[in-house]
């Protein structure tokens, strides 16, 4: 009977340990933490940009213009500017050329739609100048085209991998008219539809030139001018005494002869 006590009472504190939850405990501490500020600032790119003047250009002409690029965020931010987004079948967008300058520095010279500028902090004014060369053939056309500026974490490695980034689009239109077309400010004039009367020009009229110029050089037109001599009428004809006849004569000396023998 006292051994039969004794297990159970074993068993039943063996139980009770298991059974233990949540307890409470009489030992705490408390520490406080004030005058905490929590701030967010966001990466802010501003672009200010004109548009394209002229922005109707012909052969061997040139239009310009300027944008300034802005932090307007609380983060410092690398940035690359890249033109994309072209015309389809637009022939004009592949045949402009571009030079790009930042704060007068030269980034890049090439064909427009291949244009992509290097990552940089700078940020300042850049100036977009787009011709035409004078050794193409167009038309009537025009060339849409965007340019994409595209900011991003100094400590990230690109655009695409960064946690803050942002972006700017320009639009930009550029016309080409063939009524406007020139290939220098002076051309070689090969084929003139008259000649006025009077002048002469050297060479062929109808083929090339005998000598021939550098595209650009007018070559000058000989000239003759005949002397002019004025024409001076004849002073009248003072018609000369008549002669009187020979009889005449003869008889007015033998009449003073006669008389100077008398006398």
């Amino acid at each position: 009977m006292k051994i039969t006590f004794t297990l159970f009472t074993v068993l039943a504190v063996i139980f009770s340990l298991s059974s233990v939850g949540t307890t409470i405990s009489y030992y705490q501490n408390i520490d406080k933490s004030t005058d905490n500020t929590l701030n967010s600032t966001i990466l802010n790119l501003g672009v200010s940009a004109s548009d394209f003047a002229p922005s109707e250009i012909g052969v061997g002409e040139s239009t310009e213009k300027t944008a300034t690029v802005a932090n307007l965020g609380g983060i410092d931010f690398q940035y690359s500017v890249e033109a994309n987004n072209f015309s389809e079948d637009a022939e004009l967008c592949n045949n402009l050329d571009l030079v790009a300058t930042l704060d007068g520095g030269e980034v890049f010279v090439g064909k427009l739609n291949t244009f992509t500028s290097p990552a940089t902090t700078t940020h300042y004014s850049w100036q977009f100048e787009i011709s035409l060369p004078p050794d193409v053939s167009v038309g009537n056309d025009s060339c849409n085209f965007d340019l994409v500026f595209k900011a991003w974490q100094t400590n990230i490695a690109s655009y695409e991998l960064s946690g803050y980034r942002d972006s700017e689009t320009i639009q930009n239109t550029i016309s080409s008219n063939a009524t406007v077309e020139k290939t220098s400010p002076l051309r070689l004039l090969s084929e003139p539809e008259s000649v006025p009367e009077g002048l002469e020009v050297e060479g062929d009229v109808e083929g090339e030139a005998t000598s021939t110029p550098e595209v650009g050089v007018i070559e000058d037109p000989v000239i003759e001018i005949e002397p002019i001599t004025p024409e001076v009428e004849a002073p009248e004809e003072v018609p000369a005494p008549p002669t009187p006849p020979a009889e005449v004569i003869e008889e007015e000396v033998n009449t003073e002869i006669t008389e100077s023998v008398e006398t």
